[in-house]
This record gives structure tokens, sequence and C-alpha cells, in this order.
């Protein structure tokens, strides 16, 4: 099925098939943005990688940590911590997530997209800055980097096995997430804004139609569920921040408030199972 939209002779066509015009633009800026802050981008990795490494020689992230026999308790609020504590309030909570999205889905989504719409400029571009750290590149690439240093050349087990945690956490709830959006096929915003579109177009591919769950959304939420395991002692900070980079998918237009909550809620729940599942590494005394 090809979906086509022509609103008049002298203008462009919009195709799911190929690429909208704002995609195009979006496409040209991140190419923009990444081929003039290469430098910046270097600085950022590499300063991530000394404050990991700083923090676990001198203890933070390591006295922090939970003890490896708590099945439960993975450091983070409350609340969330109460959700995830057996698989049956897992279910619950996703049950919860699906019934605020298709609530969202017939209230709020559609005019809340068009707000998102008017935002100025200024406003708008705080959000794209905002919306960056939920690039799932950025973790994947420098936490596999990283893995294969600490694995294979230092043989620091404990960074190793956080890079493992990172890698998982993203890229597994991320796997999921693609799969769901190719299942549903979901309109994004700018289909409703320019040809009125909503809702979905069920195993269509392309850019365009990949809304609902949002990816960013899911690494926001597995970004902060590894802050909390990693230094808990700032839990409610991770996750402030974790959902500030959730709810900036909103605001650039980019995705509607029911694929944020569907796909933060992924994220959460899928690092909470990678969590318990892959072990914290055994050290002997004196190592």
């Amino acid at each position: 099925m090809q979906y086509v939209h022509v609103k008049s002779k002298n203008q462009m066509a919009y195709s799911l098939i190929d690429t909208s015009v704002r995609e195009a633009k979006l496409f040209q800026y991140s190419m923009r943005y990444f081929s003039t802050n290469g430098i910046k981008t270097a600085w950022i990795a590499g300063f991530m990688s000394f404050t990991s490494d700083w923090c676990y020689h001198e203890g933070l992230m390591q006295n922090q940590e939970m003890p490896q026999t708590s099945q439960t308790n993975l450091a983070a609020p409350p609340i969330i911590s109460w959700f995830l504590a057996n698989r049956g309030r897992q279910i619950l909570m996703m049950g919860i997530a699906l019934l605020l999205g298709g609530i969202c889905y017939f209230t709020i989504d559609r005019p809340l997209a068009r707000w998102a719409d008017t935002l100025s400029p200024q406003t708008n571009d705080a959000w794209q800055l905002v919306t960056r750290f939920g690039l799932s590149e950025w973790y994947l690439v420098l936490a596999g980097f990283m893995l294969v240093v600490y694995k294979l050349i230092t043989r620091d087990e404990i960074i190793a096995w956080r890079c493992w945690l990172i890698v998982a956490c993203i890229g597994g709830s991320g796997l999921v997430v693609n799969l769901f959006k190719w299942i549903f096929g979901r309109y994004r915003p700018p289909m409703l804004l320019s040809n009125d579109q909503f809702g979905f177009a069920f195993f269509e591919h392309g850019y365009m139609v990949h809304s609902f769950p949002s990816g960013h959304s899911a690494t926001a939420a597995a970004l902060a569920m590894l802050a909390c395991r990693f230094m808990p002692r700032f839990r409610w900070l991770w996750l402030c921040l974790g959902l500030l980079i959730a709810v900036s998918r909103i605001f650039v237009g980019a995705h509607y408030a029911s694929d944020v909550i569907v796909g933060w809620t992924i994220g959460l729940l899928f690092s909470a199972m990678v969590c318990r599942v892959i072990r914290k590494p055994q050290i002997a005394d004196g190592q």
C-alpha cells in the first residue's frame, strides 16, 4: 500500500514511502550537527569514560550499588520499585501504561501535538537540545567500546559489567520498541499537521509511520534505571531527568503523549529485567 497525498499541483507530494519535507529537514539538521560537532562528541565520550573509571576507583558506585542478593530492590524510587517487585505488578504497570496511552489517544494527543507546533523557535531549540540525550547510539557506541577495553584489555570486571548492562538495557529495549513500531505503524505528528492523518498503518515501514512507541523515551527510562542502579543516592534526580528527556519528544513534534508513556514503560520494565538477569561479578578480596 502506498500513501501519497497531494494538496495542490504546485505543492510537494507527501509520501510515507520516501521522506517527508519535515523529515528531510530533520535529517539534514542531524547530519550538520554531527559533522560539525565531532570534537564536542569526542570530549563528551572521553569525559564519560573518565567519570566512570573515577567513580569506580573512588568507590562511589561500588559502595552505593544494591546487594546482589536483592531480587526486588533495584534502587529505583519507591513507587517504581513497588511496581517492579514481581511479575504481577509489572503486568499491572504495563496495563496502566496502555490504559493511560489509550486515554491520551482519544483525548489529548491531537490537541497537544498542535499546541507543540506553535512553540517559538527558541523554545523548540531548547527542547531539541534536551531530546538529543535520548539518542541511543551515543550510549551504545561508547559503552560497546568501553566493554571491549575493560573486558579484554584492562580486565576490569566491574566496569565491563556496567558497560554490558548499558548495552543490554538500551539496545534490548530499543529492539523491542522497533518491533512494535513496525507492527503498529502509527503516523507521527507531522502527518497530522500536514495531512490530518491520525492513527495506524499496520506493518508499514518508514520514519513517518514509526511513532508508537517512542524509542527515545525507552532509552531515557533505561538510562534512569541504570543510573539508579549505579548511583541510587540521586535516584529522584535520575528519574526526573529521564522523564524530561521523554517529554521532550512531545515538544519537538516527534511523538504523541501516548507514544511517550508506553515507550517509557517498556524501557523501564525491560531494563529492570536485564538488571536482575545480568548479575554483578564477584571479585575476590585484594583484586
